[in-house]
């Protein structure tokens, strides 16, 4: 064997120590025992509404594939969204300490969250160790949590999970809002529409000293009939003295001006009621309108109330609540490292990339004794 030939295989064996055999060693002692394990905690929800129908119908899990958004998926899409919010993740924080335990110095460097780090650097953390997926299909939003305990991977899944359902609470108060405030600015304007209208039978009621004209009139009513009644009979008695042969001249002379002055006080009477100038027919016009304009009034007011009913009926049906397919998991067994695959994967890595170097490294040195 030549020079040339033994120092290519030297050079071939050292490679492959470097490239194949060190990293896979270096995998096996951090697998085994440098490395701080994780652990993952999934938990599964779907978000149904309270009219039985999911968030995302069967067209909206098609948009969702082709990545159109309807506004049946908004929905799972905002959850998602502020799963994966910086607001979300300070309650998050707060609330475990999970960058405190993160930073902790017994956790190994590759995997601990650096000393002092900013905010972005936090959530980029956070956002590496929460992933949520959206199975369109089967219309099922998960969670993996990941932490260095089963324990806390638990807690974090299941903090999430209930920082979701307030959420989703808030997202319906808000619509719900949205949905009624017309109804209920028509209420108001009714309610408004309502007073003014009873405010102004009651200022008419303290100008004109009156509480019900129709009852004033209906009582001048009965005084003109009284009168017609006596005048009718004093007619009858005059009829009758006019048949007469005896001498009535004086009591009949009576009767005419009992008759004339009964016709003079219903005339009266009625002028008080439907005379041109008569202030009981304007003051009964007056009232008139303004019960028409109560009753109107009244009656918008019960349509608006009807109307706000069944837009908070309405708002109620498309309320949306979570529905937990799966409930955050215990965890056994470390989710990182994994002691014969992630080795694997790096000897896998390294054979794959000595073996394109040896290629390369071949055809150059046959390029050169081409030469």
């Amino acid at each position: 064997m030549s020079r040339q030939h033994k120092q290519f295989a030297w050079g071939r064996l050292v490679l492959f120590l470097t490239v194949a055999v060190a990293p896979t060693l270096a995998a096996v002692i951090y697998s085994q025992i440098a490395a701080s394990p994780i652990y993952a905690s999934e938990v599964s929800f779907a978000i149904r509404s309270r009219d039985g129908q999911s968030s995302i119908s069967g067209l909206g899990a098609l948009a969702g594939n082709l990545g159109v958004g309807l506004a049946g998926s908004n929905d799972i899409y905002a959850v998602r969204s502020y799963l994966q919010s910086t607001g979300l993740f300070e309650k998050i924080d707060a609330a475990t300490g999970f960058s405190t335990g993160a930073a902790k110095h017994d956790r190994d460097w590759i995997v601990r969250l650096p000393d002092n780090a900013s905010t972005e650097e936090k959530l980029a953390y956070y956002l590496s160790m929460v992933q949520v997926k959206i199975s369109n299909v089967e219309q099922i939003v998960t969670i993996r949590a990941e932490a260095f305990s089963p324990e806390d991977a638990r807690t974090l899944a299941t903090t999430l999970i209930l920082r979701t359902d307030e959420f989703v609470n808030k997202l319906n108060e808000r619509a719900k809002l949205d949905f009624v405030a017309f109804a209920e600015s028509e209420v108001r304007k009714a309610e408004d529409r309502v007073s003014r209208t009873r405010l102004d039978i009651m200022q008419w009621r303290n100008a004109n000293l009156q509480v019900d004209p129709e009852k004033a009139v209906e009582s001048q009513l009965t005084i003109i009939s009284g009168l017609e009644t006596d005048l009718a009979k004093t007619r009858a008695d005059i009829s009758q003295m006019e048949n007469m042969t005896t001498d009535v001249q004086a009591r009949m002379r009576l009767m005419r001006l009992r008759e004339q002055a009964l016709a003079k006080q219903i005339e009266e009477e009625r002028a008080k009621i439907t005379g041109r100038n008569s202030a009981m027919a304007t003051m009964l016009s007056e009232f008139e309108r303004l019960q028409i304009e109560r009753d109107l009034a009244e009656k918008s007011y019960a349509t608006a109330l009807e109307s706000l009913r069944a837009a908070q009926q309405e708002a109620t049906q498309k309320q949306k609540y979570i529905v937990v397919t799966a409930d955050p998991s215990l965890p056994q067994d470390p989710s990182f490292p994994r002691p014969i695959f992630h080795p694997a994967i790096v000897a896998a890595s390294g054979i794959g990339i000595y073996l394109v170097l040896i290629f390369l490294l071949s055809l150059a040195r046959d390029y050169r004794d081409s030469r």
